[in-house]
């Protein structure tokens, strides 16, 4: 009777600190996911301050260019947007469009990549060099 009662005692102590790790784990998650939450909404806001945003679209003076090294393309034309890949290297690139942008000119580009994924978005005109001279084209897809 009495190794039953102990036999019993340590599985309940057992239990116990098993499921007061458990609830510590999940505290710690609920820490990380309510700072991630506030977070976003943060960005949420900074997003949203733009209550009118005009955009003037135009059809770009040259058709091709070279993005510069670090530069990154943007899923929008708007610094806030998601970013799709920053560039380690220069690439080229054809130009698809452009936009001004809270004063700010964007190019909407399509880079010279042999993957279909997140090869076409916006940049600045910053990360942008254009050949004025040379009108040749590149194959692109």
């Amino acid at each position: 009777m009495k190794f039953i009662c102990l036999l019993l005692l340590l599985a309940t102590g057992g239990e116990y600190l098993y499921f007061n790790n458990q609830l510590d784990s999940n505290r710690r998650k609920l820490i990380v996911l309510s700072k991630e939450n506030s977070q976003l909404k943060n960005r949420v806001k900074e997003i949203k301050k733009y209550n009118s945003l005009s955009i003037k679209f135009s059809e770009p003076l040259y058709s091709y260019g070279e993005a510069k090294s670090n530069s990154l393309l943007y899923l929008s034309p708007l610094e806030t947007s998601p970013i799709l890949c920053k560039m380690n290297t220069s690439a080229k690139i054809k130009l698809l469009c452009t936009a001004e942008v809270l004063d700010e000119i964007w190019y909407e580009v399509l880079l010279d990549s042999p993957k279909n994924i997140n090869s076409r978005g916006w940049m600045k005109k910053d990360f942008i060099i254009i050949n004025e001279v040379t009108t040749t084209s590149i194959n692109f897809r």
